[in-house]
Order: C-alpha cells, then structure tokens, then sequence
C-alpha cells in the first residue's frame, strides 16, 4: 500500500529500494551525485524520517543531504540528462534549483544550465542575483581559531551582520577595513 506523506504518494516497496539505493551510494568514496540526488528526493517524497536515518546510517551531512535532495528534484521535474548534470555539477544544480524557485519559469532552464556550465559557482549565484561579476576575484586565507575570532570582531565593528553560525555583508565591512586601514596609514 502506498504511503502518502510529503508531496506525492509513494509505494513503500519503491520507497525502501530507494532508501538502499542512497544508502549504498552516500558509502561510496566516489560520490555519484546524480544518482544520489534522484535517490534522496524520492527518500524525501516519502517523508522526512527517511533522511533522518540515512544521515545517522551514512553519515552524510544533513546540509549536502538537503542540498542533494534539491538538486533530485530539480532533476526529476525537468528530465535533466545524467551527462549535462555531471557537467554543470551539483552545487550549480543546487544554485539554479533555488532561483528557480523563486523566480524563472522552467522555459529558462536551458538558458541557466548553459550560464551554470560557463561559471563559477560564487559568480553563477551572483549573475542569478543580477549582479555582474565581471572584475572580481575571490580571495582566501587560511586562520586560526583566535585570528578567526579577531576578524570576525572587526568585521562585526565594521557593519557585517550575525546570520546563522556566520556573517553576512562580510565583502562590504572588510572593505571598509580596508579603507579605514589606508587612511590612517597616509
């Protein structure tokens, strides 16, 4: 009989080989997303306790599990080709399947899939924000828990805000450092 939870009814013998399916694949060293992701959706198409015990049996992390379940359902709603997936990657699947959300009718996936495969997954989230990106590069640096903690004081003290465990506006307050520390040098 089928079980009717989250968004459509599912038969439970469909939703236990799914669930052995993802199982086997969230074990793999080499992880093969797609499959994964279509898999997880189905977990997720028939409820939630599902996933809670694949992130306990597998330990794959709740967030990737989330985001891979995303990604399923972007994969499934649009019969997206296994090869064209494994081309744009899972975080610019994830990306698009957001936007898409909110915004575009399913007539611009093409369109996006193309713009995903031509980017970088930070400049890809900000042209779907439509913010160009042209000119910029993405820094990063390597700090310890206590070098950490002064930078993000300073940021703090410089107009980034708390939003979850991190910061958000953190690129404008480390700008303003920045000036601030020119200034006072010249």
């Amino acid at each position: 009989m089928p079980r009717v939870l989250g968004r459509r009814a599912i038969p439970t013998a469909a939703l236990a080989k799914a669930k052995r399916k993802a199982t086997r694949l969230a074990r793999e060293p080499s992880l093969d997303f797609f499959d994964l992701a279509v898999r997880l959706s189905e977990l997720h198409d028939g409820g939630r306790t599902a996933l809670k015990k694949m992130e306990s049996s597998t330990g794959l992390p709740r967030r990737r599990m989330y985001y891979l379940v995303e990604v399923g359902d972007l994969i499934r709603k649009y019969a997206i080709p296994k090869a064209q997936a494994d081309e744009v990657g899972w975080t610019k699947l994830q990306i698009v399947a957001r936007h898409l959300k909110k915004s575009h009718p399913p007539s611009g996936l093409n369109e996006l899939l193309e713009i995903a495969s031509a980017n970088k997954a930070l400049a890809l989230r900000r042209l779907l924000q439509g913010k160009n990106d042209a000119g910029t590069k993405a820094v990063q640096f390597e700090l310890n828990a206590k070098a950490r903690a002064n930078l993000d004081k300073a940021l703090l003290a410089f107009g980034a805000k708390p939003a979850g465990r991190g910061l958000i506006k953190r690129d404008a307050a480390l700008l303003r450092i920045i000036r601030a520390a020119m200034e006072n040098k010249g």
